[in-house]
């Protein structure tokens, strides 16, 4: 089989486990499309793709363990494996959703509950991505048990289960569940009140120290991003507004070209976590940034967003901070360890700002914090050179 034909059959095959096209592209048709570009109409085999890699990577990633292998070499190694597990089996390993618990259905009694529970927190005006978490979390949960069958032993038993996950993916999902159990109480949905069987655990606010860049490792990514992949001149202006002005990913989709005062140079952001209203002067850098994009690369739509994808469409905050994810991975940036989303931005803004002695309520404000104690508990921590005048001398022993 021609490689092209391979890699057009699997990724049909992604599409009909019910995998997104951003997942499919980010984790594997974009490796197989390189893999393609150098191979060109190659009948596919496995030496013909160790050679490619052995030619790329300097090294056989199949002959290699994982913790040998840097990230971006892992998720290369990953997409090329399940390229060739599906030419041998015609099937991906572990891409199978048919299984997954949201699809899977409800008693009539646990749907109206959980249906009751989202009217409720469309009422609160929660955001659409956190009702999204609170839907699949209460729908595994109901899944397991019932909400006419719901008893201590088997909430318990589930709250067990949940010790596999990841300690900070638990805490937050038992928060959740935790609103739920109050809400179908007082709708009188059960006769007792299952919140006692979940720990509460006292809160240590802050323990988290945000992944930092120095200005010039953003540098090294604006340069990258400004000169590398399709779209250049959009990502270039994304990124250069996120590095500048902290702006969040979710605020960059949502900006519309109403929101651009040319007149004045300025640009107002609605900020879609905390609802503040923010209003920044354009540097001429980033607006002959932005008019360079709106001119010459944005397609010519009656569109009302700033950026877009090529088929007119919106761009997700997910894409602008996949595409900074991916811009990390692919410049010369050790990431060591750290965090390389869109956020590490706007944290790394924070920081650096703070290194150079600007005030940390101009700081919050620029970031667009409701209480500037936000600003001070969470970058205080980074603020290294301050943080070393507060060194205190080690007494000697006497």
């Amino acid at each position: 089989m021609l490689t092209q034909q391979l890699i057009s059959k699997a990724k049909q095959y992604l599409c009909n486990q019910g995998y997104t096209n951003s997942t499919i592209y980010i984790n594997y048709v974009r490796h197989w499309n390189r893999l393609h570009k150098n191979v060109s109409e190659t009948e596919y085999s496995f030496k013909m793709l160790t050679d490619y890699i052995d030619k790329r990577f300097e090294r056989n990633l199949f002959e290699m363990s994982s913790d040998e292998m840097n990230l971006k070499e892992y998720r290369c190694y990953h997409a090329y494996q399940s390229l060739n597990f599906f030419n041998d089996f015609g099937s991906i390993p572990g891409t199978s959703m048919s299984g997954s618990s949201v699809r899977q259905l409800l008693s009539n009694a646990s749907k109206n509950a959980l249906k009751m529970y989202m009217d409720h927190l469309n009422q609160l005006e929660y955001s659409s991505s956190s009702k999204k978490y609170a839907y699949n979390t209460i729908h595994r949960l109901l899944l397991s048990c019932p909400i006419d069958h719901m008893d201590d032993a088997g909430v318990l038993g589930y709250l067990h289960r949940m010790g596999s996950k990841a300690k900070s993916t638990a805490k937050s999902e038992q928060k959740v569940i935790k609103r739920f159990f109050s809400f179908i109480y007082d709708k009188k949905l059960t006769i007792q009140n299952f919140n006692h069987l979940i720990l509460t655990s006292k809160k240590h606010k802050n323990k988290k120290i945000p992944s930092v860049y120095s200005p010039k490792e953003v540098t090294v990514l604006l340069n990258y991003l400004r000169n590398h992949r399709k779209n250049r001149l959009r990502n270039f202006a994304i990124i250069l507004l996120i590095a500048v002005y902290g702006i969040r990913a979710s605020d960059i989709a949502n900006l519309k070209l109403s929101d651009i005062n040319w007149d004045n140079g300025t640009f107002i952001i609605i900020q879609n976590k905390t609802v503040v209203r923010l209003e920044h002067k354009l540097t001429e850098f980033c607006g002959c940034a932005l008019a360079d994009y709106l001119l010459n690369e944005r397609p010519d739509t009656g569109n009302k967003y700033v950026f877009l994808k090529n088929n007119e469409e919106l761009l997700s905050a997910i894409s602008v901070s996949t595409m900074i994810f991916i811009g990390f991975i692919n410049c010369d940036i050790k990431i060591r360890g750290r965090k390389h989303g869109s956020h590490s931005l706007r944290h790394s803004l924070a920081c650096n700002m703070l290194e150079q002695g600007v005030n940390i309520l101009d700081i919050s404000h620029v970031l667009g914090h409701k209480s500037v104690e936000t600003t001070q508990n969470y970058y205080a921590k980074v603020d290294i050179t301050h943080l070393r005048m507060c060194e205190l001398e080690v007494p000697d022993n006497e």
